[in-house]
């Protein structure tokens, strides 16, 4: 028997899509792809995490899923999931960074970045959490509800 409480929804799936494509509307993302923009690069084979300061401030690294040619889901009215994700993360790093926290992205425009360079970005600004961000597709309209977040200890090397 489970001690855990359900959480309350307090927004559908729905709702959360509308909200990331309209904040990708409003903000003009869906018409802004920058053909300067590159990924950060990143070594082929595995970095330690970057030097902390002390008393620096933590760093959270948010990563949109997808882009470029990986499209992730796509809605019933033709949204991509690399936009909705994209908008979204670029809201959460604006919150974020008005309550002090330094938020970075691993993709800041519509680009492909391979998984493993994700994580290495991550190490590389020395990130203290890694945040990925999915808008997740099902073919039931009906459901609804989050995908968690489950902190994992890093392994010594």
């Amino acid at each position: 028997m489970s001690t855990f409480k359900p959480l309350k929804i307090l927004a559908s799936r729905r709702q959360v899509l509308k909200a990331g494509l309209a904040a990708m509307t409003l903000s003009g993302v869906a018409s802004q792809v920058s053909a300067k923009e590159q990924p950060l690069k990143t070594s082929n084979g595995h970095s330690k995490p970057a030097a902390k300061k002390a008393g620096g401030r933590r760093i959270v690294m948010l990563d949109p899923g997808h882009g470029g040619i990986d499209t992730g889901a796509i809605g019933h009215n033709g949204s991509k999931e690399k936009h909705v994700v994209l908008a979204i993360a670029k809201n959460v790093r604006s919150i974020l960074r008005s309550n002090g926290i330094d938020a970075r992205l691993t993709r800041t425009g519509d680009t492909f970045i391979p998984l493993y360079d994700r994580v290495e970005i991550a190490h590389q600004h020395g990130a203290d959490l890694f945040m990925s961000i999915h808008a997740d597709g099902f073919t039931n309209p009906s459901a609804a509800g989050a995908s968690g977040v489950r902190p994992v200890k890093p392994r010594r090397q």
